[in-house]
């Protein structure tokens, strides 16, 4: 094969045709990134140029590489629109911006007018700032804000925390388009990983083994959330988390995560699915590209826990993967894990008890929150007493048995440590969680493994029975209702698109599709991820129509009342 294939690939014809496509990649990214600068990646393999914590090198990497405006249409094995998502560029480089800057890649616009951090702050974090008594071009600015803004790691944290360090960016001297929501922010620091980043082998790793060089693979769920969930629910040792006291001086409430529904809607797409993985192993031409194919089959294969390498076998099952749905399921149980976390930095703490999201808010602020939404108690409930966030509740069936089903056990203790006293017995719950420790542990490894397996119709629909079954008694709650609607509109989503595979005979619950389209459309704009306002002014404090809410229970008591075991 070696013999055969190698005097095609020195061919004058395809070495100017590669030769010619490496030169307008570059040019494309160059125009990505004026600011920088940008070479060949592969100039980058002496590891001595990534030390000092420059930083350079695996952004101009990165660029060369993921950059490809059309990856259906041209053979280059990584293409991927991923420079305008992490560079943030805007409107005016129309060659490489969508018609939307991605929110992430602005998220600085929230903190300085414009994004421009030499310039003012917006009113609205102005004034909360004020009423911190925190100075914008203090440590304590950079460490309680932009960790999440700017996705600025800080100086002291984990190897493979995600960003970059406020130093980092000061020396580099970049321009704010880098100092934001970025490749980094999500992914991992590069300058641990670039250089078997680079290597063909480097596709077919485990998401585990990428971990370990400090990049998170995030087709894996699991990975995922733990990423999103760190700004979006909290992550002390990161330093990101919202204080009652940030609450107080304006920041609006977190709203609860669907993982499935939050990168379905809040990302201007930068990646190409599994499927488009798929197809594309169908266009392969070059004798280059089909040396290439079986680390790509490989990566399917670890994403799918297939042991197959027929390549229509791994097409079959990505086409009926509920994707989506596992995506909201992997989620649901990282949310517990995370929840579960900052109970434990909260418990250990010297201040703040009682802080942050330990609690669901109604259960202090009742009168203020009748104005925003219902509220409805846990069954073991001690009046008076507080609740953790209904929405981060775990299953009581779980993927399998081991540490998922001890976790529930876990959540029980916790709810009665929380009725104990007011604002609950901190230290039973320091000792409840310290003593599930190696089950919490064992929980957030497996769900790395669990993230990697295909979810099945039959699979996706007993889950969404067993999580609609549980949330049938906390649809009270605006919270766990908004997040129960996402994952019903993720689960349908799939269902859609499995049905266009398989033949719908074979799919269940295909009667339900046009009734939930049909309760879609009533959905207030509270529902739709992005309507969460930046100031109490906005509709997340105003009174809502109750309606709706009794519609999507309606619909969830009819869905749970057909026979699970019926095809439609």
């Amino acid at each position: 094969m070696i013999q055969t294939s190698w005097p095609r690939i020195c061919n004058p014809r395809i070495i100017f045709a590669f030769g010619a496509i490496c030169v307008v990649a570059l040019a494309i990214s160059m125009l990505a990134a004026p600011a920088v600068g940008l070479e060949d990646p592969h100039s980058f393999k002496d590891k001595s140029n990534l030390d000092g914590g420059s930083g350079q090198a695996f952004d101009k990497a990165c660029v060369t590489c993921h950059s490809n405006l059309n990856p259906q249409e041209q053979h280059r094995w990584i293409g991927l629109n991923q420079a305008s998502t992490f560079l943030g560029l805007g409107p005016d480089n129309k060659a490489m911006i969508p018609a939307q800057p991605d929110v992430h890649a602005m998220a600085l616009t929230k903190v300085y007018k414009n994004g421009d951090r030499n310039g003012p702050l917006t009113e609205a974090f102005e004034s909360i700032l004020n009423h911190l008594d925190i100075d914008k071009g203090s440590v304590g600015f950079r460490s309680q804000c932009l960790t999440c803004h700017a996705g600025l790691r800080p100086d002291q944290s984990g190897p493979t925390t995600p960003g970059r360090t406020y130093a980092q960016f000061q020396s580099e001297g970049e321009p704010i388009a880098r100092e934001s929501i970025g490749c980094e922010a999500c992914h991992g620091q590069g300058k641990d990983y670039l250089v078997d980043h680079m290597d063909l082998s480097w596709i077919s790793n485990s998401p585990s083994a990428k971990l370990g060089k400090g990049f998170y693979d995030l087709e894996n769920s699991a990975l995922a959330a733990r990423v999103c969930l760190s700004c979006h629910f909290g992550n002390p040792e990161e330093s990101k988390w919202i204080t009652h006291e940030m609450y107080a001086a304006g920041h609006p409430p977190l709203p609860p995560l669907d993982l499935g529904k939050f990168l379905d809607g809040t990302f201007n797409k930068h990646w190409m699915t599994l499927e488009e993985k798929s197809n594309r192993l169908a266009t392969l031409e070059s004798e280059i590209d089909k040396r290439l194919a079986d680390d790509r089959i490989k990566y399917l294969r670890i994403h799918l826990a297939s042991n197959t390498s027929d390549h229509s076998q791994l097409k079959q099952t990505i086409q009926t993967h509920f994707r989506k749905t596992q995506q909201s399921r992997i989620g649901q149980w990282t949310a517990n894990l995370n929840y579960h976390d900052l109970l434990e930095q909260q418990a250990h703490a010297a201040t703040n008890w009682g802080d942050y999201a330990l609690y669901d808010c109604a259960g202090c602020h009742q009168t203020l929150y009748k104005k925003m939404r219902g509220t409805v108690g846990s069954p073991r409930r001690v009046p008076g007493r507080p609740q953790g966030p209904l929405w981060t509740k775990p299953l009581p069936s779980s993927p399998g048995d081991s540490p998922f089903m001890r976790l529930v056990t876990l959540q029980d203790l916790i709810d009665e440590a929380f009725n104990a006293k007011p604002f609950g017995d901190r230290g039973k719950i320091q000792s409840a969680i310290e003593g599930s420790a190696s089950d919490r542990a064992k929980a957030k490894s497996q769900l790395i493994e669990l993230a990697g397996q295909p979810l099945d119709p039959s699979g996706a629909d007993e889950w969404l029975r067993g999580f609609l079954e549980q949330r049938q008694g906390m649809l009270g709650n605006r919270w766990a209702a908004n997040q129960t609607y996402w994952t019903l509109e993720m689960y349908f989503d799939d269902l859609a698109n499995v049905s266009k595979a398989i033949h719908p005979q074979e799919v269940k619950n295909q009667k339900f599709q046009a009734r939930f389209q049909e309760l879609k459309s009533q959905a207030p704009d509270f529902f739709q991820i992005g309507a969460f306002g930046d100031t109490a002014e906005n509709s997340h404090f105003k009174p809502i129509d109750s309606a709706f809410y009794e519609r999507l229970e309606a619909f969830i008591d009819t869905f749970l009342a057909a026979d699970a075991t019926d095809s439609y």
